[in-house]
C-alpha cells in the first residue's frame, strides 16, 4: 500500500462573479409509500446486452483515449511489491447480508440509509427495498417506477435511475432523489421526503425540472446532503445528444427548505448555476456530508476537481454560507501536494473483460468539527493500478483551510474503486479517524468489497467485507459497468458504527448488493462528545496493575447513562463491563479481569459529560 503524508497549503480564494442564483417554488406532486411486503412475485426484467459502438460515436472515446495515454505513462506493475503489515487495526466486521439483487440495469448505483431503530433502506438502479438491520430480513420492495408513480410521469421515455437515499437524524426522516429521463424533454429530479421515521409509511413527492434553463440539457449524477434546516442536491447539466463525457455544460446546486418537504408544503428553492473557476465550469460538485455540529452551522460545502485529467493537483472547495435568502456562494482553489488522475479499467479473473472506473471525481466527503475527509477514484502511478485518493482538509470553516493529508491508497495486485467513507471518532491528538469502504477486483480476486481504517496519517491493512463469487459479465463488449456509487452511513447516535452497501460478483456473473455493518477497532462513543472533554471528569483506576479485580471511581456532575467497555491493545472490544444509570456525585464500578491473559488493556467509560479512558495492566 502506498502511504504519503503531507502537511501543505496552496490556496487561492475566488468569489464567483459568474454564478447565478434563481428562486423557485414547487408544489407537492403526490404521496407515495413502500408498503410492507413485495410489489410483485416475479420482479421480472429485460436486460439489453448491446455494446456501445465507439466507432460511430467518437465523442465517447475521449475517456478511453485518456486512459490509454495514462497507461503509457504509468504501465501496470503486477506482483512487484512485498506485503507490508500496518500497525493500524482493521475495521471490525459486524452483521452482514445480501441486499438488492440484479434487476435489469447496471451499474448498481448502491445507496443506503437507515433510521435509529432497525429499518434500512437500500436503493439501486430500478429498485428500492427496506430491510431489518437486525435480521437482514426483507420487509418491503418496490421498483423505482412504482415508488414514484405518484408524480405522474408515464411513458417509455420516463424511466427512473440514479437513486440516492439519506437519513436525517435531526428530523428523524428519510429523503430520496431519483432521476427521470435522459433527454431535455423528460428530464426530472424526483425528490421524496418521508412523513415519519418509518420508510414504509407515506412519502411526500416533488419534481424539479431537469432542464430549468430550457437549453436542451438534462440532469445527471445527483448528490444529496443536508444541514440543520435545508437539503442540497447537486448534479450535472448534459447537452442533449452528446455523451456525458463530452456533453457537460455546467454543474448546479438546488437548495431546498427541508421542513416544507416533510410537511408536504410547496418547496422554497434556490438554484445556483454558472459555478466556475478560471473561466472553466466546475464539474461533479460533491456535497459534503456533515457528521455532527448541525445546530447553528447553516453553511454547506461541496468539492470538485479536474476529474478527466491524466494528472492534476487542483481541488475546489465551494461554500454556500447561509440559508435561502441570506447565503452567498464562493470558491477556493486548493493545490494538493499529491496529484490524482484518471484510473485504468479494473481487471477480473478468468476473463479479459475489464470493469469501468470512469474518472477521478470526488465520490464521498465527510465534514466533522472543521475538517473534511474525502475520497475518489484515481490511478496509482506507482503500479499503474486503480487506487483511491484520500485527502483531509482542516480549518475549512476559517479563511485559510489547509491540507493536512493527501495520499493514494493502492496495491500492485488489487484494483480499488468507488470508495465511500465515514468518520468513526477521534485519535488522542483530536484528529478524526474514519473507515473507508470500496469495491475491489483483480486478476486473482473476483469483484467484491473491502474496507480499511484511517488513523493519524496511516491506513490499516485491508479487510474483505465480501468476496466475489464470479467475474461480472452482463453487457457485451470489453468493459463491464462496476460502480458508480458505494453506499455508507454512520449510526448517528454514536461514533464508530457504520453500515455500507456495495457490489460483488454473484455466482451467475451478475451484479449483486452486499450490506454490512463495520465497527471502529477503537471502539464506539456517543456522538457529539467534544474531544476536549475526554478525561475531563475526575477519575481513579485501582489497583493498577491488577491480578484479579479492579475498580474505576469517578465523579458525575449530573445523573445520566454510563457505559464502561474494555479493549485489547489492537482496539478490539472485549465486551461491555457495565451499562446503566450513573447518579450525580461519586460513583464506582468494580470488575473482574482474572480470566484475561497478562497484557495491557484499555478501559473506556462513556458519560453524557465526556469520556474517561484508562490503561490497565493485568499481571
Amino acid at each position: 500500500m502506498n502511504h504519503l503524508f503531507w502537511s501543505l497549503l496552496c490556496l487561492v480564494f475566488l468569489p464567483i462573479s459568474a454564478q447565478v442564483k434563481n428562486s423557485f417554488v414547487y408544489p407537492r406532486a403526490g404521496i407515495s409509500s413502500i408498503p410492507e411486503g413485495l410489489e410483485s412475485e416475479w420482479m421480472s426484467d429485460l436486460v439489453s446486452r448491446e455494446a456501445p459502438n465507439f466507432a460511430s460515436k467518437p465523442d465517447k472515446r475521449f475517456m478511453y483515449e485518456q486512459k490509454e495515454k495514462s497507461a503509457i505513462l504509468f504501465p501496470r506493475k503486477l506482483g512487484t511489491k512485498a506485503t507490508e503489515k500496518s500497525n493500524v487495526p482493521q475495521p471490525i466486521l459486524g452483521k452482514a447480508f445480501q441486499g438488492n439483487v440484479f434487476s435489469s440495469s447496471v451499474p448498481m448505483d448502491n445507496s443506503l440509509a437507515f433510521n435509529e431503530d432497525s429499518l434500512l433502506v437500500s436503493a439501486i438502479n430500478t429498485t428500492i427495498r427496506v430491510y431489518s438491520r437486525n435480521t437482514g430480513m426483507l420487509r418491503s420492495s418496490l421498483t423505482l417506477r412504482y415508488f414514484t408513480d405518484a408524480v405522474g410521469l408515464i411513458g417509455t421515455a420516463n424511466y427512473r435511475y440514479d437513486p440516492k437515499v439519506i437519513f436525517d437524524p435531526l428530523a428523524q426522516r428519510f429523503m430520496a432523489v431519483i432521476l427521470n429521463g435522459s433527454v431535455s424533454a423528460t428530464s426530472k429530479i424526483i425528490v421524496a421526503f418521508s412523513q415519519s421515521a418509518d420508510p414504509r409509511g407515506d412519502w411526500n413527492m416533488y419534481t424539479l425540472p431537469g432542464n430549468p434553463f430550457n437549453d436542451s440539457t438534462w440532469f445527471d449524477f445527483p448528490c444529496i446532503s443536508f444541514t440543520e434546516n435545508e437539503v442540497f442536491i447537486t448534479g450535472n447539466q448534459i447537452r442533449e445528444g452528446v455523451s456525458w463525457q463530452m456533453g457537460f455544460k455546467q454543474s448546479v446546486i438546488w437548495q431546498i427548505r427541508k421542513q416544507e418537504g416533510y410537511n408536504g408544503d410547496s418547496l422554497q428553492t434556490n438554484l445556483w448555476s454558472g459555478i466556475q473557476f478560471g473561466g472553466r465550469a466546475l464539474r461533479n460538485l460533491h456535497a459534503v456530508t456533515r457528521t455532527s455540529d448541525f445546530a447553528g452551522n447553516p453553511e454547506q460545502y461541496f468539492l470538485s476537481n479536474r476529474n478527466f485529467d491524466i494528472q492534476n493537483d487542483s481541488l475546489f472547495l465551494i461554500k454556500i454560507s447561509d440559508t435561502i435568502g441570506a447565503g452567498a456562494l464562493s470558491v477556493q482553489h486548493i493545490q494538493l501536494p499529491v496529484a490524482y488522475g484518471v484510473p485504468p479499467e479494473a481487471l477480473q479473473p478468468d476473463t479479459s473483460k475489464t470493469l469501468a472506473t470512469n474518472d477521478a471525481r470526488v465520490l464521498a466527503a465527510n465534514l466533522d468539527r472543521g475538517r473534511i475527509q474525502f475520497v475518489g477514484n484515481t490511478i496509482d502511478t506507482n503500479f499503474g493500478s486503480c487506487g483511491i485518493y484520500f485527502g483531509q482538509l482542516a480549518q475549512v470553516n476559517q479563511a485559510n483551510p489547509i491540507v493536512e493529508h493527501a495520499s493514494i491508497i493502492g496495491f500492485d495486485t488489487l484494483d480499488l474503486g468507488y470508495p465511500n467513507l465515514v468518520t468513526v471518532g477521534y485519535a488522542p491528538d483530536n484528529s478524526p479517524r474514519c473507515i473507508i469502504a470500496f469495491n475491489h477486483s483483480s486478476q486473482n480476486a473476483f469483484p467484491g468489497m473491502s474496507a480499511i481504517t484511517y488513523d493519524q496519517g496511516q491506513f490499516s491493512d485491508l479487510i474483505r467485507i465480501k468476496k466475489g463469487l464470479q467475474s461480472l459479465d452482463v453487457i457485451q463488449g470489453p468493459t463491464e459497468r462496476w460502480g458508480d456509487y458505494f453506499g455508507a452511513q454512520q449510526y448517528y447516535p454514536e461514533y464508530g458504527k457504520i453500515w455500507v452497501a456495495g457490489t460483488f460478483g454473484a455466482a451467475d456473473r451478475r451484479h449483486s448488493t452486499w450490506i454490512a455493518e463495520l465497527i471502529s477497532p477503537f471502539g464506539t462513543s456517543p456522538a457529539g462528545i467534544d474531544p476536549s472533554k475526554i478525561n475531563s471528569i475526575p477519575s481513579v483506576l485501582y489497583p493498577n496493575p491488577s491480578f484479579q479485580r479492579s475498580f474505576i471511581r469517578f465523579n458525575l456532575p449530573t445523573a445520566g447513562p454510563v457505559i464502561c467497555e474494555l479493549f485489547d491493545q489492537t482496539g478490539r472490544s472485549l465486551g461491555v463491563i457495565y451499562e446503566g444509570l450513573g447518579l450525580s456525585g461519586e460513583q464506582e464500578i468494580g470488575f473482574e479481569i482474572g480470566h484475561l491473559k497478562a497484557a495491557t488493556y484499555l478501559i473506556r467509560l462513556s458519560t453524557p459529560q465526556g469520556l474517561i479512558t484508562k490503561t490497565i495492566i493485568k499481571n
